[in-house]
């Protein structure tokens, strides 16, 4: 085996610590904009606001999630193996 070749297993890490510190960080900006909705009743156009924000911090936890599902997909499908062959 080529030493330069990395294992599958090895592969993985990076992507899935990337894809749960971003969904981490997206999770507490969440729970932080709940708690902000939660406290003394914003007014109309701030609730909104915040409803936005926290749809925007779901968008980006499904799209990092999208994303490292193909990245598995690649790996597995090694497409990375073939792209140091040139």
């Amino acid at each position: 085996m080529d030493a330069r070749k990395k294992s599958r297993g090895g592969k993985y890490a990076g992507p899935v610590i990337v894809t749960i510190l971003v969904t981490a960080f997206a999770a507490g900006f969440i729970a932080l904009l709940l708690w902000a909705a939660g406290t003394d009743s914003p007014p109309g156009p701030v609730r909104l606001l915040l409803g936005v924000y926290i749809l925007a911090g779901l968008a980006v936890i499904v799209g990092v999630l999208c994303c490292l599902r193909q990245r598995i997909q690649e790996i597995k499908g090694g497409e990375e193996d073939e792209a140091s062959q040139y």
